[in-house]
């Protein structure tokens, strides 16, 4: 039995770019440790439909797993997740691209250490609700003629976020094992308010880990294990030139791309408590 599968979302309604990109990384980078990959084919009818697709992986050894076009990446995630032998798996969104030799091995190396529950490649202390607080404050609101909705907001917002900081692991590409994920509560992914949720509310992926008495962290390009407190200086997601990513995906390239006004206040949101 394969000790770890890689699970990656091929999304036929975003076009073959991302796909392509995820696979010319994938052959650049080796990931250092013998895994299975599961191209996880969302949206396609059929073998046929997704061809043009899998003929880019020629050559590389893969299990094609077709999925329902529902629940976003985290609904697939849990969808495929049962269905594979592995006792760990590392879940790669359709976005994902590998930056560095030996990825796969410096998430493992990180899980193997005491009491780690979850690793990740990005994580934030980002809080909705605290983002919500902040445009309030400023005057941002989008309920301007009406502020009490925009307050009525936020007291909902807070019920199910934590207040900033809110350290959470992103769920662009994060490495867990079976035995934890099977502890979880029952994942329902009905609208993007339910994967928000999960990614960053009170009972995230994240929040459940920890209640299992288990160490979250994040791995850098290096292989360094960076645990809450030294994520904004990491140099990874929002945090300086994030030279130190080891997977980068659709936000982090557009923060890379952004004006230096624009990375200043994505920067703010993951990493400055508001004031």
């Amino acid at each position: 039995m394969t000790e770890i599968s890689v699970i990656h979302i091929a999304f036929r309604d975003y076009g073959i770019a991302p796909f392509d990109r995820f696979i010319r990384s994938y052959r650049r980078f080796a990931s250092g440790i013998d895994h299975e990959l599961v191209i996880a084919l969302k949206g396609f009818a059929n073998l046929d439909d997704a061809k043009p697709f899998l003929d880019l992986a020629e050559g590389i050894r893969f299990v094609p797993v077709f999925v329902p076009d529902q629940g976003f990446d985290l609904g697939t995630y849990f969808h495929v997740y049962p269905q594979r032998p592995s006792e760990r798996f590392c879940f790669l969104n359709s976005n994902a691209e590998p930056l560095a030799p030996d990825w796969l091995r410096k998430l493992s190396n990180a899980l193997d250490t005491q009491n780690m529950g979850l690793v990740g490649a990005t994580g934030s202390f980002e809080s909705l609700a605290s983002d919500c607080l902040r445009e309030l404050k400023g005057g941002r609101s989008l309920n301007r003629r009406n502020p009490l909705r925009g307050w009525l907001a936020f007291l909902r917002l807070v019920r199910n976020y934590p207040r900033f900081p809110n350290p959470h692991i992103r769920t662009n590409a994060f490495l867990i094992r079976r035995e934890t994920l099977d502890r979880l509560a029952p994942l329902v992914v009905r609208d993007k308010t339910d994967a928000w949720r999960f990614e960053s509310g009170r009972r995230s992926l994240t929040a459940q880990v920890i209640d299992q008495g288990l160490k979250i962290a994040l791995v850098d390009s290096l292989g360094k294990i960076c645990f809450p407190d030294d994520w904004p200086s990491s140099r990874t997601f929002r945090s300086g030139d994030q030279s130190h990513l080891l997977v980068a995906d659709n936000q982090t390239r557009a923060f890379a791309e952004a004006s230096a006004e624009t990375r200043a206040s994505l920067s703010s949101m993951s990493w400055e408590r508001p004031t």
